[in-house]
């Protein structure tokens, strides 16, 4: 049967692998090649058998065990980009949740700084009342002895 000279890709398209795995075949010497010296370097090529010429009288019901294949392969690609697809929404739902949640917690703030909350609770918005007793009532440490910077500088002039 007569050999055809073809390119690694074109002998891997063929073949239906990989180019590397070609490459690893010809360097085991399962595929016969033959090297091309260049300018550049060099390029091989593989010599495949001549596929057999197809008969004009071909079933057209019939379709290829390599047609299916593809099929098959092409249904699995679009079942995942339909779920890719449906993943993108679901996260763009939740980062538009989570922007509202952040121009809250920003208006919050500004609200806190500009001292328009100071008498309210942080959590509901509710007026802060003081129970006698409790702990809010009695002044912070820092209140009562002044920061520690103050201490270690008043420890230091001795005072």
């Amino acid at each position: 049967m007569a050999q055809e000279r073809v390119t690694v890709e074109v002998a891997a398209t063929r073949l239906g692998c990989s180019v590397r795995t070609v490459r690893r075949r010809i360097h085991a010497g399962d595929l016969v090649a033959e090297r091309e010296q260049l300018a550049q370097g060099f390029r091989w090529w593989v010599l495949l058998e001549a596929p057999a010429p197809e008969l004009a009288s071909h079933d057209q019901d019939t379709v290829p065990p390599r047609a299916d294949a593809a099929a098959a392969l092409l249904e699995q690609v679009i079942s995942e980009r339909d779920w890719l697809r449906g993943q993108v929404e679901e996260l763009t739902r939740q980062a538009g949740n989570y922007q509202v949640l952040l121009l809250q917690s920003q208006e919050k703030i500004r609200l806190l700084e500009s001292g328009q909350l100071a008498g309210q609770n942080r959590d509901n918005g509710t007026p802060v009342t003081s129970q006698p007793g409790r702990q809010s009532d009695r002044p912070s440490p820092a209140t009562r002895r002044g920061t520690w910077t103050a201490r270690i500088i008043r420890m230091v002039r001795g005072r």
